[in-house]
Formats: structure tokens, sequence, C-alpha cells
């Protein structure tokens, strides 16, 4: 008797719940379709570095159903403001935030117009769900020649301007 009155409870219990939590109207699936991103940065690598660039990806803001994220190639320019030592270094990226959680994946090409100097930069650090990153990368060197003001360690802040992420979508 105590396992009938145990299971007609609970089954009451998930009844109400379900008419009371439950979903009242059906939900329109929106598809989550790749767009562009503008991207922009600075870091501190032995000197100050700014990058400009954008990212090719999904987006998704926080909502009941997600989590808030951003996730997809990126492709930008790191330059640095000392005109004596100047360099210019193109880099191609993946990108993944997810909550409070990021992480890059870079090749660069740093050069001074006289060398290349190739790197492998993994970087991980906080995001918030994709708008704003603080990174910390390191420069892996894939070539032997070296630009003696490019550091090993860095320290990146990233902003993404994305339409989705800041709810400005139409």
């Amino acid at each position: 008797m105590k396992l009938l009155t145990c299971y007609i409870l609970t089954s009451l219990l998930t009844i109400y719940c379900g008419r009371v939590f439950g979903q009242a109207e059906a939900t329109e699936i929106v598809e989550d379709k790749a767009h562009f991103i503008i991207s922009a940065g600075i870091s501190y690598q032995k000197q100050l570095v700014g990058e400009m660039g954008f990212i090719y990806g999904h987006s998704a803001p926080p909502g009941p159903c997600t989590s808030g994220n951003l996730r997809g190639l990126k492709f930008a320019t790191e330059f640095n403001f000392n005109p004596d030592n100047f360099f210019i270094a193109p880099k191609i990226g993946v990108e993944f935030d997810y909550l409070l959680f990021g992480a890059r994946l870079n090749i660069i090409d740093y050069t001074d117009f006289t060398y290349h100097d190739f790197k492998f930069t993994p970087e991980i650090g906080l995001s918030l769900m994709g708008a704003f990153d603080i990174f910390y990368g390191y420069n892996y060197s894939l070539t032997d020649k070296r630009i003696e003001n490019i550091g090993t360690n860095r320290i990146t802040l990233t902003i993404n301007f994305d339409k989705v992420l800041w709810g400005r979508e139409e």
C-alpha cells in the first residue's frame, strides 16, 4: 500500500510540475547561420601589439536553452606601435568560447619585411561568452629566423563585435 501511495503521489507531482514548468507555446527554431564577427584586440609580448580582424563562425547569446558561445575561423593582422622595429603579422586561427572559458589556436607570420618568423600560438583563458576575452598564449617558433622584439609569452585582450552576442541582430 505504501508503494502504491508513493507511486500515485509521484505521478501527480510529475503531472503538476509538467503543466507548471512546461512550455505553453511552440518556439520557432532559428537556424544557426555562420556570419562575420569583427574582432579587435591588444596584446603584450615584450611590447604592446594591436590586432584587427574578423571571425567567420557561429555564435549564440545566452538564453533559456543556450549558454552563450562563439566558435569560428579567425583571420586577423597583428602590428606593433614601434616605428623603429615595426612588424606586421597576418594570422589565421580557430577560436572556441563557451560561457566563461575560451581557447584559440593560431598560425602567425611575423614579418619585418626582411625575415618571416612563423609561430604556432595556442591560447587559453577567460571569456565572457565570446564577447570579451583575456587569454594567455605561448608562441612556438616554426622557423630558424627570429625577429627579436617578439616575445614567447603573451597576454591578449580581445573584444568581438558580434550583433548576435550583443543582442542587436534584427
